[in-house]
């Protein structure tokens, strides 16, 4: 992900987590922020990784 200079990168993660619904589960411990994230990064990698 690309990070701009005034760009925070823990509300940039925040917002990300908010966005996707993933915040309740990492509320509860069911999982962990970076687990949340690596999930998100693996899913937009799929849907725009071209596949010949």
């Amino acid at each position: 992900m690309e990070q701009r200079g005034d760009h925070d990168p823990a509300t940039g993660t925040d917002l990300l987590l908010a966005l996707t619904g993933l915040t309740p589960l990492i509320e509860l411990s069911v999982i962990e922020p970076q687990q949340a994230l690596t999930a998100v990064y693996q899913h937009l990698d799929r849907l725009f990784t071209r596949r010949t």
